[in-house]
C-alpha cells in the first residue's frame, strides 16, 4: 500500500487524455484485480481481443496456450504493417502466475 496503483490509473487516464488519438489501442490490465487477472495467458488474450476490434482485424486469438506467446509477436508485427501503435500498461506485473 504506497498507492502504486491509484498511480497507474491516474497516469492511465492522463495518457489516454493526451496520447489518445495517436495510439491505436492502450491495454490496461491490472494483475492483482482478481485472481483470473494474475494469469499470463487470460492477459495477453485480453489484449490481443482488444487489438482485433481496435484494429478491425478478422485473425482470431488462438485458444492453445503453447502458440499463445509466439502469436502475441505476431500480432504486434501486424499492428507495425498497419502503422498503428499499441501502448501496454500492466500493473502488478510481478505477481502474473505462470509465465
Amino acid at each position: 500500500g504506497v498507492g502504486k496503483s491509484a498511480l497507474m490509473v491516474a497516469w492511465g487516464r492522463r495518457f489516454e487524455r493526451r496520447h489518445g488519438p495517436d495510439v491505436g489501442f492502450f491495454f490496461r490490465h491490472y494483475c492483482g484485480i482478481n485472481n483470473e487477472a494474475g494469469d499470463w495467458a487470460h492477459c495477453v488474450k485480453r489484449c490481443l481481443e482488444g487489438v482485433r476490434k481496435a484494429f478491425g482485424l478478422r485473425k482470431k486469438v488462438t485458444p492453445q496456450l503453447e502458440y499463445l506467446a509466439g502469436s502475441f509477436g505476431a500480432w504486434m508485427h501486424i499492428v507495425d504493417m498497419l502503422q498503428g501503435r499499441v501502448v501496454c500498461m500492466i500493473d502488478a506485473v510481478d505477481s502474473m502466475r505462470n509465465v
